[in-house]
């Protein structure tokens, strides 16, 4: 019998063009060896170079940290293994930083680093306090103390807690509304915010975040649109359930286990439903799921694997390919950038090569593209959302903003239209000047978009509370 080979994977920030990507994880592969052997067989052994001193990668850890402060994403870069130099620029770099600390405020300290060891790694996750928030930096480093992989991400309560020597129960940083209760989701124990209202509700919605490490809120910047939704929805005399999606909640594991698109979504996504079906206060209610950005692309397999549930609801996303949306906002933002002819041309190039790389992948243990592991872009491409949605029949409320630059509403909405053409239970919603959270826009075009808090659309919350009513 021959050993499973699971490649490891060490989470290393992509240069993202935020879009369905927006504050993602993104990885590439170590080279060490972390296989599992089949069930009987002798289990087979590997050697792993002695890691360094922990008070030396500690150190280690925190001078990446210094260099990002000071925006020397070069000096960061420059002690990378050859692969992590292969996966980004100093330029994509700075840009996920950007990203990652956008809507944080100011920087005021960091507060400590952890040194642990997984796959042959060392790896340093320092805690920078921000005066809204709390940054984990995640390093990991090779026997020769080259910079293996960086992810960035929120840091949750419990995480600061433990560094001041505190517990909390309070795992997650999403709002919970009065009139709502934390729960538990799946065998990770997601948080979870169950929102009912006053009177038995005849639906529950089930609400599944856009791409990357976002919490139940869905926040981006100052924005928390799924709060707001919740509270509207209960207002309306309807149930909800959002969660923290599972690498926000668990950062680790996508350092500890592959990444994919069944793990990122799929398997909490059923765990979700099936606690909204057993809880005595929404048990009985008509199921309904709704996914936003990427959620929204994956909302069609899950629809298909369970026969039960009563609607789709689908905000901002697409029936086109992942890469082909990525390589869009790509090609949009090179537009825009400003840089020279020659310079746009090798980036588009550079783009084009990366996406054509993507849509090929289905082998999980070989190199990723755009940043992703493997395992990863393997998994999306083998889950094909538009032949999925093609064969649904439930009603699905279809929804998206014109003033979405992250996605396009020609491009994705309209692209949905034909998909569907043989469900005649689809409802289709266009809203001039809403951005891709269903709030007016603010004329932007990049994630500054996100800064000024806003309100989501009445419009649209009344064409989709209507349209829930027929359940």
């Amino acid at each position: 019998m021959t050993s499973n080979q699971r490649a490891a994977h060490v989470p290393i920030v992509m240069a993202a063009v935020v879009a369905l990507l927006m504050f993602s994880f993104a990885a590439c592969a170590p080279s060490a060896d972390t296989s599992e052997s089949a069930a009987g067989s002798e289990p087979k052994t590997t050697t792993v170079t002695p890691l360094l001193e922990s008070a030396e990668v500690r150190q280690r850890g925190l001078d990446a940290v210094a260099q990002l402060l000071a925006g020397d994403t070069e000096s960061v870069l420059d002690g990378a293994t050859a692969q992590v130099k292969g996966e980004i620029t100093a330029d994509g770099l700075t840009a996920a930083w950007e990203q990652a600390i956008f809507g944080a405020g100011e920087y005021q300290l960091t507060l400590g680093a952890k040194v642990s060891q997984t796959q042959g790694l060392d790896v340093v996750k320092s805690y920078l306090q921000y005066a809204n928030r709390v940054v984990r930096v995640t390093t990991s480093f090779d026997s020769e103390s080259k910079l293996a992989g960086v992810f960035f991400a929120t840091a949750t309560a419990a995480e600061v807690a433990d560094l001041a020597g505190a517990t909390t129960t309070d795992t997650s940083a999403a709002t919970v509304p009065e009139g709502a209760e934390r729960v538990a989701v799946g065998e990770r124990e997601l948080p979870g915010i169950l929102t009912v209202p006053a009177t038995a509700p005849s639906a529950v919605v089930v609400m599944l975040g856009g791409s990357g490490p976002t919490d139940a809120d869905s926040t981006v910047g100052a924005n928390k649109p799924f709060a707001q939704l919740a509270a509207a929805l209960r207002d309306s005399g309807f149930a909800s359930l959002r969660f923290d999606k599972r690498y926000a909640a668990h950062p680790e594991l996508a350092e500890s286990e592959p990444v994919t698109i069944q793990a990122e979504y799929l398997d909490d996504a059923a765990a979700a439903i099936e606690l909204v079906r057993g809880n005595p206060k929404t048990a009985g209610a008509a199921v309904v799921l709704l996914g936003h950005s990427q959620g929204a692309m994956v909302v069609p397999a899950v629809l298909a694997a369970d026969p039960g549930l009563a609607g789709g609801v689908l905000l901002a996303g697409s029936p086109r390919s992942l890469w082909q949306i990525m390589l869009d906002q790509q090609l949009d933002v090179i537009e825009t950038s400003g840089k020279s002819a020659d310079e746009q041309s090798d980036l588009v190039a550079q783009a084009r090569a990366q996406s054509a790389l993507a849509e090929a992948i289905t082998d999980t243990s070989g190199p990723g593209a755009f940043g992703l592991p493997a395992s990863y872009v393997a998994s999306v491409n083998a889950l094909d959302h538009a032949a999925l949605a093609s064969g649904l029949t439930m009603p699905l409320f279809v929804a998206h903003g014109e003033a979405d630059f992250q996605a396009s509403v020609e491009r994705d909405f309209e692209a949905w239209r034909p998909v569907l053409a043989g469900n005649p239970s689809v409802e289709y919603h266009r809203y001039p000047g809403l951005n891709h959270i269903f709030m007016p826009t603010q004329g932007k075009t990049t994630i500054e978009e996100y800064a000024v808090p806003g309100e989501l659309d009445l419009a649209f919350l009344a064409d989709l509370t209507r349209w829930l009513d027929l359940f």
